[in-house]
C-alpha cells in the first residue's frame, strides 16, 4: 500500500495532503468541495499548476476506487439535495509516511 500512494501522480498526492490535513483537523467527512479549497492552498504552498475541480473530482474518484478514500452520501431531501461527504479510510500514519518518502515537492509541504 505504502509503495502505491508512493507512486500516485503529484495532483493525486496533493488531494490526499488536502484530505489528510483536514482529517487531522477534524474537519471529515467533508465535502468535495472542501477538499478541493484545501487542495488551492497547497498547491499554492509548492508553486505547482492548480488543476479544476472537475479534475479533482476525478483524482478523488480514483483514490477512492483504490481504497484510500471513503464517501458516504447524504441526501437532504428534495431542496438540499444529495452528496457525498469523504474521509481518509487508511490510517494517517500511512499517509504521512508514504507522502514524506515520495515526490520532493509534496514531501516539503510537511515541513511548511
Amino acid at each position: 500500500m505504502q509503495d502505491e500512494l508512493e507512486s500516485l501522480p503529484t495532483q493525486s498526492q496533493l488531494t490526499l495532503f488536502s484530505l489528510l490535513q483536514l482529517e487531522a483537523e477534524g474537519k471529515t467527512p467533508c465535502k468535495r468541495s472542501d477538499i478541493y479549497e484545501r487542495y488551492q492552498l497547497v498547491a499554492n504552498l509548492i508553486d505547482t499548476d492548480i488543476v479544476s475541480n472537475r479534475t479533482i473530482h476525478d483524482r478523488i474518484s480514483q483514490l477512492r476506487l483504490k481504497g484510500f478514500i471513503k464517501h458516504d452520501e447524504r441526501n437532504d431531501g428534495i431542496h438540499g439535495g444529495s452528496y457525498y461527504l469523504y474521509s481518509l479510510d487508511i490510517r494517517q500514519e500511512i499517509v504521512e509516511n508514504a507522502l514524506q518518502q515520495s515526490n520532493a515537492r509534496v514531501s516539503d509541504l510537511f515541513e511548511a
